[in-house]
């Protein structure tokens, strides 16, 4: 099955954009169950199917808010599992075959759990230990992986032929919830449907979830470490140095070679990655943190005499083997993914240049906002009003200050427009 790149996927969503709408309740959409994992019984009055993907955060926030619903209507719900991994999120799909191999033991919801939990890091030795936790067969699952692609791949077609553009995309009893919306956004639709089938739905104040429980990653980066850098069959030691009191300099010696570098904040070690695993050899990337989840890091090559730097970039990258990497860096709101290819001349990682960023972000306006027909055509073809639901789908980050960038919004009437950033800051609210 081809899988639409993000900036494919947002070109779908605007294609599928309805004009004005006449009828405030939009048809419901028929989303059969078929083989996906299930939770609570066939006969619930109330049937909410998610298309989730276990790298998505928002997913993350979504399947708390699932579990809330559960808990708040019982034998009345029932909650279906259904994959649609995004093409920039790399763990995800190979996180859903696990997923579908748990489930042939019995234990898909807890792994699904375990996945959220630990940002589906499924090629690490935590999986191993976390499986065995849960019960299961560590060399079952491994194996059976691969076979859980048909039921991905099923989910991914149904999701597109039912209109799912984006994760998390829920459907309650055929009536769409788009993005991590809040219990209170699913208690109106479940009760109305729960009434309307004879039942009564509890009375009480609505409970939100918390956010998501999450696991760090284990700290892979160390100051002193040994690698087969150069693929000659013998392992250099690496050693990364940072001065006392240096806000960020650091000096990096490999064998005999040293050089000297400085990122934003002060270095806590080096990982070795592998740019091209259809080399021998192995680069070793200086990281250092910094505040509210940011990353630095800068990337040397090491050919038995000397060091060079092949790339430097702010952000969490996936390290694809090919050639290519892949950089992620959250935004305040939203994640701009960045790629970057490997010159074949000079060896250095160069960013891919793009004209738009995929967003495909949920946003609720608290402030009117104007939406203008494009970048320069300053004609206002719409307006966000305080109250209603908006989608941010693509982001031109050309300029240098992020108050210039553009974002082409979608308003909940199914109109199109553009925004500066500075229009909208603090008109908006995102995510749950």
């Amino acid at each position: 099955m081809t899988r639409a790149t993000p900036f494919l996927a947002a070109l779908a969503l605007l294609a599928a954009a309805p004009a004005l709408a006449e009828d405030p309740e939009p048809p419901r959409v028929d989303v059969p169950v078929g083989t996906s994992a299930a939770r609570g019984p066939a006969d619930a009055r109330c049937t909410i199917v998610a298309f989730s993907d276990f790298q998505c955060p928002f997913c993350a926030r979504g399947h708390e808010v699932l579990k809330a619903a559960e808990k708040r209507y019982g034998k009345d719900v029932r909650v279906v599992f259904k994959h649609f991994p995004l093409s920039f999120h790399p763990e995800a799909r190979p996180a859903a075959e696990i997923a579908e191999a748990a489930k042939a033991q019995g234990r898909f919801f807890e792994m699904a759990d375990w996945l959220f939990a630990h940002g589906s890091r499924i090629a690490s030795p935590e999986l191993d230990d976390g499986a065995k936790a849960l019960g299961l067969d560590v060399a079952r699952l491994r194996k059976d992986a691969p076979a859980g692609a048909k039921q991905v791949d099923d989910d991914m077609a149904l999701g597109g032929q039912v209109g799912v553009q984006g994760t998390p995309t829920f459907f309650v009893n055929g009536r769409v919830i788009s993005g991590a919306q809040p219990l209170k956004s699913f208690v109106e639709l479940c009760d109305d449907e729960i009434r309307a089938r004879g039942g009564k739905p509890p009375a009480g104040p609505v409970e939100e979830p918390g956010p998501p429980a999450t696991v760090a990653p284990p700290p892979p980066y160390t100051k002193a470490l040994e690698a087969d850098l150069d693929g000659d069959g013998t392992k250099e030691s690496i050693a990364v140095e940072v001065p006392e009191g240096s806000t960020g300099r650091f000096a990096l010696t490999v064998g005999k070679a040293r050089v000297e570098g400085a990122l934003r904040w002060a270095s806590d070690g080096a990982e070795t990655v592998d740019v091209d695993a259809s080399d021998a050899a192995m680069q070793v990337a200086v990281h250092a943190a910094g505040p509210d989840d940011a990353h630095d890091f800068a990337v040397y090559a090491y050919d038995g005499k000397s060091l060079k730097e092949i790339a430097r970039f702010s952000g969490v990258p996936q390290w694809s083997g090919d050639g290519s990497v892949s950089v992620g860096e959250w935004l305040r709101f939203w994640p701009r993914v960045e790629r970057y290819a490997r010159d074949p001349k000079t060896g250095t990682l160069r960013k891919i240049p793009v004209e738009l960023h995929f967003v495909g972000i949920p946003a609720q306006a608290v402030e009117r906002v104007a939406l203008q027909r494009s970048r320069t055509d300053k004609t206002v073809v719409a307006t966000v009003n305080s109250g209603t639901d908006a989608i941010l789908l693509l982001a031109d980050t050309s300029a240098k200050d992020a108050k210039d960038w553009w974002f082409l919004v979608r308003a909940d009437s199914g109109v199109l427009g553009w925004t500066r950033q500075s229009a909208f800051e603090g008109k908006f609210v995102f995510g749950p």
